[in-house]
């Protein structure tokens, strides 16, 4: 009787161990779902494969698959191949495929099945330049079209500016880039600048508020990473001052600029010197901004807005 609760014992142990491997060999998520074949080999870009995905040894329709992905390292490349889904089978060609391992993942009624795909490419005669000269297109352009592209994880990048501007200061930043990237630079959902190898990027904040800066790098077909940060500029607090009526007051900017431009309740004056002397007539309050520009040190965009809140009395 021992030797008969060993054998059963074994047998089952046995039994369990074969499955595992079964569910292992063909990458099978959902219950009872293989594929067939379960692992398919490209050598050159002109191989088609036709596979069955199968419920207890039958086929499953179409209708069926609710979608795929195609996976290596985490990351998806479903550019890289044609999947045609048919009633009871899947036609799977290259498209810009690159050499490598990948998983083709199907979405089923039934669940979840990966089919392993080999994608060696060793059958792609002839050199690229060889090939580029024959079809007169670059090698670079030659390697695209034979999707011969080292796979590699999207880009990284990122940005960090202060939480806080004033109003007429400059941002200006320098990422590590590539140079034959695309960088495009967005301020408040706008294009500012672009441009291949455009890894610097200035803007002067015009007025305040909140701002939302937007970076994102692509080479000739792909986004390939983007980055978002934001801050917020703010206006240098007023100067509050109290005169009399008709009595003059000499009010000075802030130094360091080349240009001043002073105006008295949005009304542009004559003055255009550091100083600027004035004269009220009227018992009330008026609003004097001086305007500095052009600073002798720093960012030749960048400006100070200064504001003055004068009250006005009687004698």
């Amino acid at each position: 009787m021992s030797n008969i609760k060993n054998s059963t014992v074994n047998f089952l142990n046995l039994s369990m161990s074969v499955c595992l491997i079964v569910l292992y060999t063909h990458l099978c998520y959902g219950s009872g779902l293989t594929a067939d074949p379960p692992e398919i080999t490209f050598n050159n870009l002109h191989q088609e494969y036709t596979i069955k995905i199968l419920k207890n040894g039958s086929p499953i329709k179409g209708g069926d698959i609710k979608g795929w992905n195609f996976f290596a390292n985490s990351h998806s490349y479903n550019h890289m191949i044609s999947v045609v889904i048919q009633e009871d089978k899947i036609l799977i060609k290259p498209a810009e495929l690159e050499s490598g391992s990948y998983e083709l993942v199907f979405n089923t009624a039934y669940g979840k099945i990966a089919i392993s795909v080999k994608a060696p490419l060793d059958q792609l005669f002839g050199s690229i330049e060889d090939r580029a000269r024959m079809t007169g297109k670059t090698v670079e352009e030659a390697k695209r079209e034979l999707g011969l592209y080292t796979l590699s994880p999207r880009s990284n990048i990122s940005i960090t500016i202060p939480p806080q501007y004033y109003e007429g200061q400059t941002l200006e930043l320098k990422i590590d880039g590539d140079k034959n990237h695309l960088y495009i630079w967005k301020v408040n959902n706008k294009v500012v600048t672009q441009g291949i190898g455009k890894t610097t990027f200035e803007y002067t904040f015009s007025e305040p508020g909140e701002y939302t800066l937007e970076l994102m790098e692509k080479d000739k077909e792909h986004i390939l990473g983007s980055a978002v940060a934001k801050t917020k500029v703010i206006p240098y607090e007023p100067i509050k001052i109290q005169t009399k009526m008709n009595q003059p007051i000499t009010l000075k900017g802030p130094p360091g600029y080349s240009k001043y431009k002073w105006s008295v309740d949005g009304v542009v004056q004559s003055q255009n010197s550091i100083e600027a002397t004035f004269k009220f007539n009227a018992e009330r309050e008026f609003k004097v901004e001086c305007i500095a520009s052009q600073p002798k040190d720093g960012n030749p965009n960048s400006f100070a807005r200064t504001t003055y809140i004068i009250t006005v009395s009687k004698r």
